[in-house]
């Protein structure tokens, strides 16, 4: 027993130790970690104090101030956001499906058939005695949205449109399911088969041309349809079959366009879309009377780019654009560039990123990438984007010489030499002038040493 009152006095001893320590700490104003004691590190918080999502009346507000303004934009936005916190009043509700038959318009007229899709089925939800009047239009852009989706290697959202235009009445699904699957097409008679050939996006032909092609068809259009097909996606014994056919010098030369798709067949309708407005918008003019941003904005600043010089109003343009389609690669690359120019370069990329992915043709994409880049005067990004386009597309892709261009620009960057040398052996045809306004290249140096070797490349 007598060990035990030395223990307690050691700890007596601590405890007295530990209080004193922790009434310095007090007394020296640093009484542990500053988020115990809810002093902020730099004194500044890090938790803000109200939170970022509005309430029901905030929404209601913004709904009301957004009507009067006449932003239509803005009040699409207040209105899903009340239908998402299920808040729509019934005169709310009637307003909202008037506004979304209103961007349905604009999306017909831009050719995009996933938020033309989407938007008929959210007016259906809203008032399902639409259902009948509206199941023509729904089905057309469901089907254009499941070829979209099939152009861009989604498979399984392809098919899930593909299922709900089928419900709807939809023709031309057998085809279509067979592309999504991988299915045997030998057995579809010559009629479906060149339906498929004018109607599938590029990506899908290869199994329909080599049907086509085996059992001798003519029609100089498909032809070359298919052949602009197998340059792209291969594969290269296709091409190399298609070449040696007797209309194969045809391929090159301008001709009749092949009969168009469901999706081509919308993006005619591009003419009809807003005129560019004949002097700069002003100032304050957020561009958002009409239902969709898109079809103003688009051709505004194709019109005017100073409009998407940084600022508060250039940034919530991007902002709108996304939430309106964060799917086109038109609306995208403006955002890229609202972003770019703004030097936020982590949005830009997220942005341009988006783009390629939405682009049926991958090539094109990283092409109007390096644009955007280009006009922000990163030309290690540009070639960058450059370099991914050739990748994408044929061996003797014109965009090589717009790589080859880049990498004269980018001193320390990819070797132009290099270039040069893989385009005279694998694209000897290709003709690689200095764009307008631009000194042409100085000779290349045969002796340099390659940081870009040709046979690295595919």
């Amino acid at each position: 027993m007598a060990r035990k009152p030395r223990r307690i006095a050691g700890l007596g001893r601590i405890g007295g130790a530990a209080a004193a320590l922790a009434a310095s700490m007090v007394l020296n104003g640093c009484a542990g970690p500053p988020w115990y004691i809810g002093e902020p590190l730099g004194g500044t918080p890090a938790i803000p104090p109200d939170t970022q999502a509005k309430t029901v009346a905030q929404h209601r507000a913004a709904l009301a101030d957004a009507r009067v303004r006449g932003d239509r934009v803005a009040e699409l936005a207040a209105l899903d956001a009340l239908e998402k916190r299920g808040a729509l009043h019934p005169e709310e509700a009637q307003r909202f499906v008037e506004l979304l038959a209103l961007r349905a318009r604009d999306w017909t007229a831009l050719g995009r058939p996933i938020p033309l899709a989407a938007d008929l089925r959210h007016i259906i939800a809203l008032a399902p005695g639409r259902a009948l009047p509206l199941s023509a239009r729904l089905r057309h852009a469901e089907r254009a949205a499941g070829d979209l989706w099939l152009g861009l290697g989604q498979a399984g959202r392809a098919e899930a449109e593909y299922r709900a235009a089928e419900k709807l009445g939809a023709e031309g699904m057998d085809f279509r399911f067979r592309a999504v699957w991988g299915a045997s097409v030998a057995d579809l008679d010559d009629a479906t088969l060149d339906q498929a050939m004018a109607e599938l996006p590029a990506r899908a032909l290869e199994p329909f041309t080599k049907q086509y092609v085996q059992r001798d068809g003519g029609d100089p259009r498909l032809l070359r349809r298919a052949w602009e097909a197998a340059r792209t996606y291969g594969p290269a014994a296709l091409r190399a079959r298609l070449e040696a056919l007797p209309d194969a010098p045809a391929f090159t030369a301008e001709g009749p366009a092949p009969k168009p798709n469901e999706r081509e067949a919308l993006a005619s309708a591009e003419a009809f879309k807003s005129a560019a407005p004949r002097t700069p918008p002003a100032a304050d003019d957020l561009l958002s009377t009409g239902p969709s941003l898109a079809r103003v904005l688009l051709p505004a600043v194709a019109a005017y780019p100073q409009l998407l010089a940084p600022g508060p109003r250039s940034r919530l343009w991007g902002q709108r654009l996304l939430a309106e389609d964060p799917t086109s690669p038109d609306s995208l690359e403006v955002a890229a560039l609202i972003e770019a120019r703004a030097g936020r370069l982590g949005g830009a990329e997220q942005r341009l990123v988006d783009l390629v992915f939405y682009s049926p043709d991958r090539a094109t994409g990283y092409e109007r990438a390096a644009q955007v880049w280009k006009q922000v005067g990163d030309v290690r990004r540009e070639c960058l984007a450059w370099d991914h386009a050739t990748r994408e597309g044929p061996v003797d892709d014109p965009r090589w010489c717009g790589l080859l261009a880049c990498a004269r620009r980018d001193p320390g960057g990819v070797d132009p030499n290099a270039i040069a040398s893989y385009i005279r052996e694998k694209a000897p045809t290709l003709a690689c002038e200095p764009p307008p306004g631009e000194q042409a290249p100085g000779p290349l140096d045969e002796t340099a040493p390659s940081a870009f070797p040709p046979a690295a490349r595919p």
